[in-house]
C-alpha cells in the first residue's frame, strides 16, 4: 500500500500483520464521529502495537488523533478518556456477537460536552447518550483479544440493522383499527363536552 492510500480492512485484520512500511505496527481503521454537525463521520488509519486490545492506548500511541479530533473540544489541556463497551448482536457474517463495539469518549471533567449529533445508531445500540467527538472500533470478544476495523461500511450496515429491528420491534398498527379506535374515542371526548 502507497503513502496515502486508505485501507478498509474486515473486522479483526488489526492482528492480520499488516504493517506500515518499515515499522513493527499494525494498521487498523477507526471511525472518529465528530462533534460538529457538518463534519460527516470519516475513517481515520491507525498504527496499534501487535494484538493491542485497547482503544484507549491506541489513541494514545497516535498523538495526531487528540490533536485532529478532540483537542478543540476540552478546556483540559491533557484530558482524560473513556471507553464505553457493548457486545454486538449477530447481524452479519462480519458484525456478529464475536465482537463488541469500543467507543471512545473524552472524560467531563467538570465540563458538559454537547451531544454528538451523529450518535443516534450509537445511542440506540448501547441505550444511552453521547456527548463530545468520539472514535469507534471494533475488539474481538474471546481470546486472544485484539482490536478490528470498523469502517464506514461497518458503520452504514450497522445502521441499516438497527433501522429494521426498530421496525420488528414496533409494528406498524393495522390502519381500520387506528380508524374505529380513533372515530370511538372522538366521540367519548365530544360526548364528555356536551355533558360537561
Amino acid at each position: 500500500m502507497k503513502p496515502g492510500e486508505r485501507h478498509v480492512g474486515l473486522p479483526g485484520t488489526s492482528g492480520s500483520g499488516r504493517k506500515y512500511s518499515g515499522s513493527t505496527k499494525d494498521r487498523m481503521i477507526s471511525l472518529c464521529i465528530p462533534l460538529e454537525e457538518h463534519i460527516s463521520p470519516f475513517e481515520i488509519d491507525l498504527a496499534v502495537r501487535p494484538g493491542e486490545s485497547n482503544l484507549k492506548s491506541a489513541i494514545q500511541d497516535n498523538n495526531w488523533v487528540y490533536n485532529q479530533v478532540f483537542r478543540t473540544h476540552s478546556p483540559v489541556v491533557n484530558p482524560g478518556f473513556s471507553v464505553f463497551r457493548r457486545a454486538l448482536d449477530d447481524m452479519d457474517e462480519e458484525l456478529n456477537s464475536s465482537w463488541s463495539i469500543q467507543i471512545l469518549l473524552l472524560k467531563c471533567e467538570g465540563y458538559r460536552f454537547p451531544r454528538n449529533p451523529h450518535a443516534r445508531i450509537f445511542e440506540t445500540l448501547c441505550g444511552t447518550n453521547f456527548y463530545g467527538p468520539m472514535i469507534c472500533t471494533l475488539n474481538y470478544n474471546f481470546e486472544p483479544y485484539y482490536l478490528g476495523d470498523f469502517t464506514l461500511n461497518h458503520y452504514q450496515r450497522l445502521a441499516a440493522f438497527i433501522e429494521v429491528s426498530a421496525c420488528q420491534n414496533f409494528p406498524t398498527p393495522q390502519f381500520s383499527n387506528l380508524v374505529t379506535n380513533g372515530n370511538g374515542q372522538q366521540a367519548n371526548l365530544n360526548r364528555m363536552r356536551h355533558s360537561a
